[in-house]
Protein backbone atom coordinates (compact mmCIF):
# COMPACT_ATOMS: atom_id res chain seq x y z
CA UNK A 1 0.00 0.00 0.00
CA UNK A 2 2.73 2.02 -0.10
CA UNK A 3 3.75 4.91 -2.72
CA UNK A 4 7.41 5.19 -2.45
CA UNK A 5 9.17 2.21 -1.02
CA UNK A 6 13.56 3.22 -0.62
CA UNK A 7 16.19 1.19 0.23
CA UNK A 8 19.67 1.98 0.77
CA UNK A 9 22.24 -0.35 -1.15
CA UNK A 10 25.07 1.20 0.41
CA UNK A 11 26.05 -1.84 2.68
CA UNK A 12 23.45 -4.61 3.04
CA UNK A 13 23.48 -5.11 -0.47
CA UNK A 14 27.08 -3.78 -1.46
CA UNK A 15 28.76 -5.92 1.58
CA UNK A 16 31.49 -3.09 1.97
CA UNK A 17 32.10 0.39 2.66
CA UNK A 18 33.03 1.65 -1.17
CA UNK A 19 30.18 2.76 -3.14
CA UNK A 20 27.09 4.57 -1.86
CA UNK A 21 23.99 3.96 -3.48
CA UNK A 22 19.77 2.93 -2.84
CA UNK A 23 16.76 2.35 -4.64
CA UNK A 24 13.60 3.82 -4.39
CA UNK A 25 10.47 2.04 -5.69
CA UNK A 26 7.33 3.58 -6.87
CA UNK A 27 3.50 1.69 -7.17
CA UNK A 28 2.82 4.15 -10.52
CA UNK A 29 5.27 4.00 -13.28
CA UNK A 30 4.21 7.84 -13.61
CA UNK A 31 6.28 8.32 -10.32
CA UNK A 32 8.83 6.30 -10.91
CA UNK A 33 9.40 8.52 -14.43
CA UNK A 34 9.35 11.61 -12.72
CA UNK A 35 12.01 10.07 -10.01
CA UNK A 36 14.38 9.06 -13.24
CA UNK A 37 13.80 12.31 -14.89
CA UNK A 38 14.82 14.16 -11.69
CA UNK A 39 17.78 12.32 -11.04
CA UNK A 40 19.17 12.54 -14.22
CA UNK A 41 18.58 16.02 -14.65
CA UNK A 42 20.32 16.67 -10.81
CA UNK A 43 23.38 14.24 -11.54
CA UNK A 44 22.12 11.93 -8.23
CA UNK A 45 22.44 8.68 -10.38
CA UNK A 46 25.04 6.13 -9.46
CA UNK A 47 27.55 5.60 -12.00
CA UNK A 48 28.04 2.38 -13.87
CA UNK A 49 30.95 1.48 -11.96
CA UNK A 50 28.81 2.05 -8.42
CA UNK A 51 26.25 -0.67 -10.28
CA UNK A 52 29.52 -3.26 -10.91
CA UNK A 53 30.33 -2.64 -7.39
CA UNK A 54 27.15 -3.09 -5.53
CA UNK A 55 26.73 -6.06 -8.15
CA UNK A 56 29.69 -7.51 -7.02
CA UNK A 57 28.35 -7.59 -3.37
CA UNK A 58 25.74 -9.57 -4.27
CA UNK A 59 27.86 -12.71 -5.04
CA UNK A 60 27.62 -12.55 -1.25
CA UNK A 61 25.22 -11.15 -0.01
CA UNK A 62 23.42 -15.24 0.58
CA UNK A 63 26.15 -16.10 3.09
CA UNK A 64 26.15 -12.86 5.02
CA UNK A 65 22.48 -13.03 5.63
CA UNK A 66 22.71 -16.54 6.50
CA UNK A 67 25.80 -15.66 9.14
CA UNK A 68 23.36 -12.61 10.41
CA UNK A 69 20.38 -15.09 11.18
CA UNK A 70 22.61 -17.90 13.18
CA UNK A 71 24.05 -14.94 14.82
CA UNK A 72 21.09 -13.46 15.61
CA UNK A 73 19.72 -16.73 16.69
CA UNK A 74 22.39 -17.02 19.15
CA UNK A 75 22.02 -14.05 20.74
CA UNK A 76 17.97 -14.54 21.22
CA UNK A 77 18.68 -17.72 22.46
CA UNK A 78 21.49 -16.43 25.19
CA UNK A 79 19.21 -13.41 26.12
CA UNK A 80 16.08 -16.22 26.74
CA UNK A 81 18.47 -17.59 29.42
CA UNK A 82 18.69 -14.21 30.79
CA UNK A 83 16.38 -14.09 34.19
CA UNK A 84 16.47 -10.50 33.68
CA UNK A 85 15.23 -10.42 30.14
CA UNK A 86 11.42 -10.67 30.08
CA UNK A 87 10.55 -10.95 26.30
CA UNK A 88 12.70 -11.60 23.33
CA UNK A 89 10.87 -11.48 19.86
Amino acid sequence: GADYVVHSTTKFLNGHSDVIGGAVVTARAEDAETLRAWSNVTGTAGSPFDAWLTLRGLRTLYARIEWQQATAGAVAAFLKQQPQVTAVH
